[in-house]
């Protein structure tokens, strides 16, 4: 989810269920991300609104038992020196039985993590509420299905491929996904101009390729 509030921050929230130990390096791509769009043509650098990158992972991504990890820049020679660049990274490990964040978050986590604490109060019980109203969409359903299958086809395909060392078969496989995932963002209603877009923003693909 990408979203701002009245300030013009910035808020990238994503989810992580299984651990592939990349994520910092995610969080610094979805980092730049951010500030791209935050730095309007001409503005002044000091102009730009702070940006939050958000993982909430099914996991301990640090492996040092906590609940919630904020990440700032700071200089190495005096670690207790913040760098005040505007950017934060948060992770939240939803499997921890501690209880280091606000209520409301706390039930959001209970509820990732299938516990019953929290989940009675207001608010938990209109986030279960929305969640069964989803679960019930079938137009949502049918998006969520193609693209589960989408991604269980990439993983598997890329999988065997690197597996068996095939780099032709590798290349089959993405061009293949591409495809799939083109036929998607067409049915959801993308222009052609945004699929290009899409393809070599986020996909790092060449523009003629792309075209």
């Amino acid at each position: 989810m990408y979203t701002t509030d009245e300030h013009d921050n910035r808020y990238d929230i994503e989810m992580q269920v299984a651990d592939h130990h990349n994520l910092a390096q995610r969080v610094r791509y979805y980092q730049a991300m951010n500030v791209l769009d935050a730095y309007d043509k001409g503005a002044n650098y000091h102009d730009a609104n702070n940006s939050y990158v958000i993982f909430i992972c099914c996991f301990d991504p640090f492996q040092r038992g906590a609940q919630f990890y904020s990440v700032n820049k700071h200089l190495n020679e005096f670690p207790d020196y913040r760098v005040l660049d505007g950017a934060t990274d948060i992770y939240l490990n939803a499997t921890s039985p501690r209880h280091e964040v606000p209520p409301r978050l706390q039930t959001l986590l209970d509820l990732v993590a299938h516990r019953g604490s929290g989940q009675t109060d207001e608010f938990g019980v209109k986030l279960k509420k929305k969640i069964a109203a989803v679960k019930h969409n079938k137009e949502w359903r049918a998006d969520f299905m193609r693209l589960s299958l989408y991604e269980m086809d990439r993983e598997y395909e890329l999988r065997e491929a690197k597996r068996r060392g095939m780099e032709k078969g590798i290349r089959q496989a993405v061009k293949e996904n591409h495809l799939k995932l083109i036929n998607g963002l067409i049915g959801l209603g993308y222009s052609k101009q945004e699929v290009i877009d899409f393809l070599t923003t986020y996909m790092h693909t060449a523009v003629t390729e792309a075209e």
